[in-house]
C-alpha cells in the first residue's frame, strides 16, 4: 500500500498585518515572506485572519513561490491555504500563541526548456499543522511568526483510492 502522507514543507514567514474591524468580527489583513523548506525557496503570502470568537479564527492564504530553475528546468509553486486557528491562552501583554490547523492545496508546475520531455503540471492536497505567535507592539501593524507543517498527497492519488 502506497504512503497516504508525506511530509512536503515546513514553511516559517513572517506577516505584519493590517486590521480594521467590521460589526460582525474582525478582520486583519496581511503580507509577508515564506520559506519552504522541503523545496528550499522562498516566496510572499498574502493573508486573511477573520475573528469567528475569541478562541477562533479562519486564516485563508495565497502562497507564490519564486520561479526556480534547477539545469534544464523551470519550476513554479503556488499554495492555498484555509486554516483554522486557535487561539491559545497565554498571560501576556506583549506575545500571542496560536495553534494552526487546516487544508492546503498546491501548486506545481514543471516546465522543460528542451523538448525531450513533456511539460508537467500537479496538483496536491495536504493537512496542515502548526504553531504561531503574535507580538503586540502598540500599533495598527501586529508582526507575527508561524511555524507550520504540511503533510500532502498528489489529488490522483487520493481519487486513485477512492
Amino acid at each position: 500500500m502506497k504512503k497516504f502522507f508525506q511530509i512536503a514543507v515546513v514553511t516559517l514567514f513572517l506577516v505584519v498585518a493590517y486590521s480594521t474591524t467590521s460589526k460582525a468580527q474582525d478582520v486583519n489583513l496581511g503580507a509577508g515572506l515564506i520559506y519552504g523548506s522541503e523545496i528550499e525557496n522562498v516566496g510572499l503570502q498574502a493573508r486573511a485572519d477573520i475573528g469567528l470568537s475569541d478562541s477562533w479564527r479562519l486564516a485563508p492564504a495565497l502562497n507564490f513561490f519564486f520561479p526556480k530553475s534547477v539545469g534544464n528546468v523551470d519550476l513554479n509553486w503556488f499554495a492555498i491555504n484555509l486554516d483554522a486557528n486557535y487561539i491559545i491562552p497565554v498571560d501576556s501583554d506583549v506575545v500571542g500563541l496560536y495553534g494552526i490547523a487546516g487544508l492546503n492545496i498546491g501548486f506545481l508546475s514543471v516546465d522543460y526548456e528542451d523538448d525531450f520531455f513533456d511539460d508537467n503540471n500537479d496538483t496536491e492536497l495536504g493537512l496542515n499543522l502548526g504553531i504561531g505567535a503574535e507580538f503586540n507592539i502598540e500599533s495598527s501593524v501586529t508582526p507575527s511568526s508561524n511555524l507550520s507543517m504540511l503533510s500532502e498527497m498528489p489529488i490522483r492519488q487520493l481519487l486513485q483510492q477512492a
